[in-house]
């Protein structure tokens, strides 16, 4: 397991998400953040944002989205690819994209998402938010407040 941060939000992951037996409802990409919407066994909401995400895959899908466990790493060869990829695209350095968390980090965290048929989601990210969704608003559960 990797090094739990609060500055990346890692140490949000495992302390606010019950991930075992969660099921993914959605997943909605944009230029800033992976979002990741999930109910977890005890029918809380919630929504995990990967945010100044390089990459992201999800290989051997088939059948299930109910979620067996999920952990952090620093240290995977899919990190590596990722960052390898972008850095093959600039012959001159790689320049600041339009999002300055993206631009301020060049040590990337893959959150990877296990389903109970072996299907694995992983996101590699500059960071991680987690957001309790209460009755159509969200809560953001690190400063604690709605």
């Amino acid at each position: 397991m990797a090094v739990l941060s609060e500055t990346d939000g890692t140490a949000e992951l495992y302390r606010n998400v019950l991930w075992p037996d969660a099921d993914l409802e959605d997943v909605a990409i944009d230029f800033e953040s992976v979002v990741l919407n999930l109910t977890e066994s005890t029918g809380r909401a919630m929504e995990v944002r990967c945010l100044g995400y390089i990459g992201y895959r999800l290989d051997g899908f088939w059948d299930e989205m109910i979620i067996a466990n999920a952990h952090v790493s620093r240290d995977e060869r899919y990190i590596a690819e990722c960052w390898s990829a972008v850095e093959g695209r600039y012959s001159r350095g790689v320049p600041q994209s339009g999002f300055p968390r993206r631009n301020s980090r060049r040590e990337w965290v893959m959150l990877a998402i296990e389903f109970i048929d072996g299907a694995i989601l992983q996101v590699v990210a500059a960071g991680f938010e987690v957001v309790e969704k209460r009755n159509g608003r969200n809560r953001d559960l690190h400063e604690g407040g709605e």
